[in-house]
């Protein structure tokens, strides 16, 4: 069975790209903060886990210590979906972007659960 993008994936994207901050990147805590501004729903660890993996295995997120930053290709993708309005309409012409591209699962990249929930903790509690 091949894989397909999710609705979740492209959520990820659009929240990596609402969260960026000075150097263009998202933190946890920023994608989380602006994944709830666009949807009014907190993203959970497996939505975060599988589309940053997702993301970064077709060369649209590269990852860092510190966070998450959209490639030029992936900026290129959020801009041009963000151009012609906000929130969920983005989310949903991401995933039809998304959709031309070949989803790749491997390598796995995991986020532990703990670093998700203190994230959410953060964000929820404001640091």
């Amino acid at each position: 069975m091949t894989a397909r993008w999710s609705w979740s994936d492209a959520w990820v994207m659009a929240a990596i790209a609402a969260g960026s901050g000075e150097g263009g990147e998202a933190s946890l805590v920023g994608l989380i903060q602006a994944g709830d501004r666009i949807n009014q729903a907190i993203l959970n660890h497996d939505e975060v886990q599988q589309a940053v993996r997702r993301l970064r295995n077709t060369g649209l997120v590269t990852i860092s210590d510190t966070g998450f930053v959209l490639t030029e290709l992936g900026g290129r993708m959020a801009e041009e979906a963000s151009s012609r309005g906000s929130g969920l309409a983005v989310v949903d012409r991401l995933l039809k972007a998304l959709s031309r591209q070949p989803v790749v699962d491997q390598p796995p990249w995991l986020l532990s659960e703990a670093a998700h929930d203190q994230a959410c903790h953060a964000y929820v509690h404001g640091g």
